[in-house]
């Protein structure tokens, strides 16, 4: 019995071996036509990596009612790795990019080690299954033109979802990720795969009267260390630790998608009006996120900014992309990476990159932070260099921001070397005071 078994196990490696030599993974060589059901998958954004800052969306095709370790997935790819400068590339012009398969549990395990929660709806009723499996087949290994903006995994993922390529190409937008997972995904199944880093937090939040608080931190930061294969803990008893232990449930109820991401904000007093529109912010993409995030991501936002002394004179501009990282916990490195255009009388470029240091989640307390040397070059003011000193409290009770900057920027738009703001985050209402503001009223309009 034992030689019959090790012989189909040898001819079961021998197949394998085979499908891979042929390119093509065991678990997928029987392809995607068996499978019944459907669903959309969106990735959260890795703050401290801008080739995911809009996150990514796939498609996983399974049998069960939840998609399972071996189901395949479909996806779209730019080819970023073997092209010089190719991220830049991207938000200019094209590379090429492909649809290809791999499985669940691949994307599970590489967004676990990125630290990013992964969103999975079943796709709405009124698509077709068989007809989006025969859209995948026809596109599998065939070269398609790709971009960071506009024709991105979001475009090709909602192009097997509507075959109207016309359309699609016609109508230019910044197009995300997120848009396409509420579109097309059926809210009423909607579920959550926690990364080991968001487990981990969630214990570290939790009262400290709480029953189970030292076992899930225990087991969490066992299974944190396996995932990120960490070599300063101990594998072994790790491994041992999550195995034999049941998977103990912090009682944190898991985040979800609201339908409003787009910001527009109205500052204003006596001497200043602010308004601002801004296309995507990480801030707004999980509302009800009960774990503070220190680090934002703000792309596209437009603004103009009025100040009344002698008379009213007013400046626009354009930031393409703000990036500020405090560290999650402990001693880390801080960033900060900027970039934008502002019209005053004539137009005027500012960039910013800073690279430091700061701590996460001070005392255990969320309050975070940050000091980045900051480097900045204006085509107005020159070249300068300062310090950028950022603390950042947040109030998972009451949902309100408190943030206190000193910044290097010298140009009329953003004339804040000392700033100071309170930020309610559910009703939008915000106060700010800085040495060139001193005291306005904000709103937030969420859309």
């Amino acid at each position: 019995m034992f030689a019959f078994l090790l012989a189909g196990f040898r001819l079961l490696q021998l197949q394998c071996l085979v499908l891979l030599l042929l390119g093509v993974s065991p678990v997928l060589a029987g392809g995607i036509d068996d499978y019944p059901k459907a669903s959309i998958a969106f990735s959260a954004a890795n703050l401290n990596d801008p080739e995911s800052v809009f996150g990514h969306v796939f498609i996983v095709f399974h049998h069960a009612t939840q998609p399972e370790p071996d189901d395949p997935v479909v996806e779209f790819y730019g080819n970023l790795r073997d092209i010089d400068f190719a991220m830049i590339k991207t938000v200019v012009s094209t590379v090429p990019g492909h649809y290809k398969i791999s499985t669940y549990s691949d994307k599970l395990r590489l967004y676990d080690q990125e630290g990013r929660d992964v969103y999975i709806r079943p796709l709405r009723h009124e698509i077709s299954i068989q007809e989006l499996k025969v859209r995948v087949n026809e596109s599998l290994g065939q070269r398609f033109d790709y971009d960071f903006l506009n024709i991105n995994c979001a475009y090709y993922i909602e192009l097997l979802l509507t075959q109207f390529e016309k359309g699609l190409r016609e109508n230019w937008r910044i197009r995300q990720p997120l848009d396409v997972y509420l579109n097309y995904g059926d809210r009423e199944g909607e579920f959550v795969v926690k990364s080991a880093d968001r487990l981990f937090a969630e214990f570290k939040s939790v009262p400290q009267a709480q029953a189970n608080k030292k076992d899930g931190f225990e087991y969490f930061r066992a299974n944190k260390a396996l995932v990120d294969f960490s070599v300063h803990s101990d594998l072994d008893r790790a491994a041992k630790l999550v195995m034999y232990n049941r998977e103990p449930s912090s009682g944190v109820e898991a985040p979800s998608a609201p339908v409003s991401r787009r910001k527009l904000q109205f500052d204003g007093s006596s001497r200043v009006l602010d308004i601002s529109y801004l296309a995507f912010t990480s801030e707004n993409s999980w509302l009800n996120d009960p774990l503070p995030k220190p680090s934002r991501l703000e792309v596209a936002k437009v603004r103009a900014r009025c100040l009344r002394q002698e008379d009213t004179d007013c400046v626009f501009g354009v930031t393409f992309f703000d990036n500020r990282t405090l560290p999650a916990d402990g001693w880390g490195k801080s960033k900060i990476l900027a970039s934008g255009i502002r019209w005053d009388h004539g137009a005027k470029a500012n960039l910013q990159i800073g690279l430091g240091g700061g701590f996460g989640r001070v005392l255990d307390l969320p309050l975070w932070l940050g000091i980045v040397p900051v480097t900045q070059v204006d085509t107005e003011h020159g070249g300068t260099v300062g310090l950028t000193a950022s603390l950042l409290h947040i109030s998972t009770a009451f949902r309100t921001h408190l943030q206190l900057d000193s910044n290097p920027r010298h140009n009329p738009l953003d004339k804040k070397q000392i700033n100071f703001s309170v930020t309610h985050q559910v009703t939008g209402f915000s106060f700010q005071w800085s040495d060139i503001d001193r005291g306005v009223l904000g709103y937030r309009l969420i859309f």
